[in-house]
């Protein structure tokens, strides 16, 4: 038995089932916490092998490991990589984590066990397991749709441009040839969008990496001029551009992005006001400013 009160006191505050077992496998000792772990007095198991907490299958495998860390003579967890369990009175099994540490009495070394209830912990680590499991399925499933609906919506798409350009060869009239002009920027819009939908289930998935690349300022707004010039001319309104040298750094899918946003601006046009870009060399701080209220671009987060 223990003769350090002291000894005693510290194990049994410690908010583990806390054992004591000499060399040759008998608990000498058992803090109250034993009771709410596995359902035993600390006196029930005194003087009984350590083996009688463990499952049955476990006892024989266990006899061996344990002479090979008594004579280790080192402090050691358990149950961090293994799965561990314990068995309670009442005949049920349970996940433990169990840390291991000699100590000298008198002549002789024992070891110290601190055993604790790993049931909460294992449920907790399966759920997220679940959970990233279901996250990672929820991302494959969006990759395939956006795959799915680029490719299938290309094809109209490419039909669209087809005819477009036998009109284009067909028509004479100026107003009309115009109209078909503008009806083919469109295609390519549409058609550089659903680009960007398929680049973005490519970056999903891990099949391609970013690579940032360098942006004119200068032709990205040129290119919003050609759209915006007409929209801007049916409400009486002049579209200017003024030039520039300003370039950023984006991923492609970032900078489709943009100019989907900028789209949108058409929406916010109204009798009056100006909308400025203002390029920053960090994408995310890049934003689309209006100096008149009631016209405001949409900013790019």
């Amino acid at each position: 038995m223990l003769s350090s009160e002291l000894v005693r006191n510290t194990l049994e505050s410690s908010p583990d089932a806390t054992i004591v077992v000499d060399s040759s496998g008998t608990m000498l000792f058992a803090n109250r916490h034993i009771h709410a772990v596995f359902g035993y007095d600390p006196a029930e198991v005194i003087s009984q092998s350590v083996e009688l907490l463990m499952p049955e299958r476990c006892r024989a495998v266990h006899v061996d490991q344990r002479m090979r860390f008594a004579s280790e003579n080192r402090a050691r967890p358990m149950g961090v990589v293994l799965d561990l369990f314990g068995c309670r009175k009442d005949g049920s099994e349970f996940p433990v984590e169990i840390s291991l540490s000699p100590i000298q009495g008198g002549n002789k070394v024992l070891i110290v066990a601190a055993i604790r209830d790993a049931t909460n912990r294992k449920k907790i680590q399966l759920e997220l397991i679940a959970a990233r499991e279901a996250a990672d399925r929820a991302n494959q499933g969006k990759s395939r749709f956006l795959a799915t609906a680029s490719h299938d919506l290309r094809q109209p798409l490419q039909s669209l441009a087809l005819l477009n350009g036998t009109l284009r060869r067909l028509v004479r009239e100026p107003d009309a040839l115009e109209a078909l002009s503008h009806q083919d920027q469109a295609i390519t819009t549409m058609s550089r969008l659903l680009n960007a939908l398929l680049d973005i289930s490519k970056l999903d998935s891990g099949v391609v990496k970013p690579e940032p690349t360098d942006f004119s300022v200068a032709a990205l707004f040129d290119e919003m001029r050609r759209e915006f010039a007409d929209l801007a001319a049916k409400k009486g309104l002049t579209l200017q551009v003024e030039p520039s040298r300003n370039a950023f750094t984006a991923t492609v899918p970032w900078l489709d992005r943009f100019y989907e946003t900028s789209s949108r601006t058409r929406s916010s046009i109204r009798t009056s006001g100006r909308c400025d870009s203002v390029p920053s060399h960090a994408p995310s701080q890049s934003a689309l400013k209006s100096s008149t209220p009631g016209s405001a671009c949409p900013p790019i987060n």
